[in-house]
């Protein structure tokens, strides 16, 4: 079995960076093209799903009758009057605290 040497030289890459340089412009600027592009075709999606009218095929039209609901209204906040007041005492039973134990 022969031995592998891999030598990896982090100083090395700084120049063959600068020697591509155009290189590495170009792969990022088709980086930037691919998710604008991605970015544009999920809106796109978004767009023609909202215009499909075949989701609002089976919808039912719901009609309000608007002087019920405000009548229905006005008895539920009526009958926000009739509720029990909250207890000012710590004691459920309304004695005063003795301090003297039994």
């Amino acid at each position: 079995m022969k031995n592998l040497s891999l030598s990896f030289d982090i100083k090395g890459i700084l120049p063959a960076l600068f020697k591509k340089f155009s290189l590495v412009l170009w792969i990022a600027l088709a980086l930037l093209i691919v998710a604008e592009g991605l970015i544009i075709k999920r809106s796109f999606d978004k767009i023609m799903t909202a215009n499909d009218s075949s989701l609002y095929a089976n919808v039912q039209l719901v009609r309000v009758n608007f002087n019920t609901y405000d009548q229905i209204e006005k008895r539920l906040n009526e009958n926000t009057n009739f509720l029990p007041s909250t207890p000012v005492s710590p004691d459920p039973f309304g004695l005063p605290p003795s301090n003297s134990p039994n």
